[in-house]
């Protein structure tokens, strides 16, 4: 989870930056509520609930957490038949962070299923944000 105090990483249970404790039962609870309201997501909700959650969670769990990882497939896939929500920058930073999750798990996945037009369009600064270069 991020640290109530100033964002950062917490682990195990303490903050990698600021050095706040957070006990074990802090931790819990604010998984168990990330949890809930990720059910609340992933059952249907509206454009704006769907972006604003993304937001809420963001604001508690770190980028690679398994449950906002869970909240943005559903957003990715909602944004493929949503135009408004393909064009929102959510959509671009949740692409963007399970690229990078992905080549962190597998390195150079996704350039070797990317055909060499793509690689040209993402070139420079994008592809290297992502994680991957030609």
């Amino acid at each position: 989870i991020l640290c109530p105090v100033c964002g950062g990483l917490v682990s195990p249970d303490r903050c990698q930056s600021c050095g706040h404790v957070c006990t074990a039962e802090l931790q819990s609870s604010v998984t168990q509520l990330a949890e809930e309201m990720a059910r609340g997501l992933l059952v249907g909700s509206d454009c704006v609930q769907l972006r604003e959650g993304l937001l809420d969670l963001r604001a508690v769990l770190s980028c690679n957490h398994h449950i906002l990882t869970r909240v943005k497939q559903v957003f990715i896939t909602h944004a493929g038949q949503c135009r408004p929500c393909r064009s929102h920058p959510s959509y671009l930073a949740c692409s963007v962070e399970m690229l990078q999750l992905i080549n962190k798990l597998q390195p150079g996945h996704t350039l070797a299923r990317l055909d060499e037009t793509i690689l040209n369009r993402v070139a420079g600064s994008k592809a290297k944000q992502i994680g991957f270069s030609k």
